[in-house]
């Protein structure tokens, strides 16, 4: 009974930190909704890297949803490389530049890692 009722704190306490660190992302950068996050951290460089177990499995969606979502925050694509289980977007925004990266490591299991950063300009 120990061990069920550690179990269950433990899952609660990884379920906090996961929607602690969705919480604080800047809405330019998309999410699933309904998704089960695995792990999610923010990274130093006003990044997130996040591991997703999407309910509804559809990797054509989800890239519909995330052109409409950077699109729906002024952004427009800039570069686009889609592959059948991986892709690169970039998009840009007056001086913004979000830079997103999916990876579907299996069936439902998407891997996501997106940057926001000031525009370069050489």
């Amino acid at each position: 009974m120990k061990n069920k009722t550690r179990a269950i704190a433990l899952t609660g306490i990884l379920a906090l930190l996961s929607t602690s660190a969705i919480a604080a992302l800047p809405g330019a950068i998309f999410h699933p909704r309904g998704a089960d996050v695995i792990q999610a951290h923010r990274q130093a460089d006003d990044g997130f890297a996040a591991e997703f177990r999407l309910r509804h499995h559809n990797f054509g969606k989800l890239l519909q949803q995330i052109h409409q979502h950077a699109e729906s925050q002024g952004f427009s694509v800039t570069t686009s490389d889609v592959r059948p289980h991986s892709v690169e977007l970039t998009f840009q925004r007056d001086q913004q530049e979000l830079g997103i990266s999916l990876i579907q490591k299996d069936y439902g299991i998407i891997a996501y890692k997106a940057d926001l950063a000031p525009l370069e300009t050489t």
